[in-house]
C-alpha cells in the first residue's frame, strides 16, 4: 500500500490544483493526507484506498477553503 501511496501523491496534488487549490496549499493538503493515511493504514480497506485518499484530500481542501473565507 505504501507504493500506491507514493504513486497517488502527484495525482492528488494535480487533483487539488484542478479543484482550485494553490500549489502551496495542494502540497500541504497532500502532506496532511499522507500523514492521515499512515496513521490509519491498518484500518483502511485496500480496495478502497485510492478513494479514501481522494476523499480525505477533498475534505481537507474544503476545510482549508472555509478557513480562508472567514479571514
Amino acid at each position: 500500500m505504501l507504493l500506491l501511496l507514493q504513486h497517488k501523491m502527484k495525482h492528488l496534488q494535480r487533483y487539488l490544483i484542478r479543484m482550485g487549490a494553490s500549489q502551496a496549499d495542494a502540497e500541504d493538503i497532500v502532506q496532511d493526507t499522507v500523514y492521515k493515511a499512515l496513521l490509519y493504514l491498518d484500518s483502511i480497506v485496500p480496495d478502497k484506498f485510492p478513494a479514501w485518499l481522494y476523499r480525505v484530500a477533498l475534505n481537507r481542501y474544503c476545510d482549508m477553503s472555509r478557513k480562508h473565507k472567514r479571514i
